[in-house]
């Protein structure tokens, strides 16, 4: 698809969040359609759990893509962008060089709106990605009620939603990041069961349209941000490096 036909397809479907949700809305996706379009060898999709309720919430439904676009703004989620801006950087890095990046050897990151995401580049690995959460109202909650997220999914209306907008980020790589298993196996066309295990986790699956499947927990999980970029470039490696 080209820039203007994802941006008329995002904007077709945030009409819809708010039409299925109502008001109390998180609208995501792309942030930066034309910085992911020109973005490294593979398109990334993050699926996270649920929208965090903005601070001046004015009785319309919010656009969460700002909120990771300008992640400096939201200190509070300091974590959650950190991990998934080192796992990002990570691969587009290692595929385009063959072999993965160790942590170790990505350029120190900055949260500092004044400055680049990566310290000494113009590199902002968020606008590199596309980022969408299973429940799109929005939450107040610290930690979020995993019954709720899969029950959400459940929904045939929510689980139409998060297919179409899949469909039309149409990315090579999928980091189900929510813990909701039935998610992970609709992409992947195949039980958890079948999916290969990374030390316990991650667990990753190539769908038959030979997209990477990646079946992890949260970013702002207890998981060091070592461990949980290794298991997440592990994956990467086995497949598609």
């Amino acid at each position: 698809m080209t820039k203007e036909e994802i941006l008329k397809t995002q904007e077709e479907i945030d009409k819809e969040i708010i039409s299925v949700c109502g008001n109390e809305a998180g609208l995501d996706g792309i942030a930066d359609v034309e910085t992911f379009l020109k973005c490294g060898k593979y398109k990334i999709l993050w699926i996270l759990k649920e929208a965090g309720k903005p601070d001046n919430f004015d009785d319309k439904a919010y656009n969460y893509r700002e909120r990771f676009r300008y992640a400096a703004d939201y200190s509070k989620w300091k974590l959650t962008w950190g991990k998934i801006a080192l796992v990002s950087y990570g691969i587009n890095k290692s595929c385009e060089e063959g072999k993965v990046l160790p942590l170790s050897e990505i350029p120190k990151m900055s949260l500092d709106c004044n400055a680049p995401f990566i310290t000494g580049t113009n590199i902002y690995p968020l606008d590199e990605i596309a980022i969408i959460n299973v429940k799109k109202t929005f939450t107040e909650q610290k930690t979020s009620n995993q019954g709720e997220i899969i029950a959400e999914y459940n929904k045939p209306e929510i689980k139409d939603l998060l297919m179409r907008q899949v469909k039309y980020i149409n990315p090579e790589i999928v980091i189900i990041a929510n813990r909701v298993q039935k998610l992970a196996e609709d992409l992947a066309g195949m039980p958890l069961a079948d999916f290969t295990d990374v030390d316990g986790m991650a667990r990753y699956a190539l769908s038959k349209e030979r997209r990477l499947v990646i079946y992890a927990y949260h970013p702002a999980s207890r998981f060091s941000k070592k461990a949980y970029y290794d298991s997440i470039l592990t994956a990467v490696k086995n497949t598609i490096l």
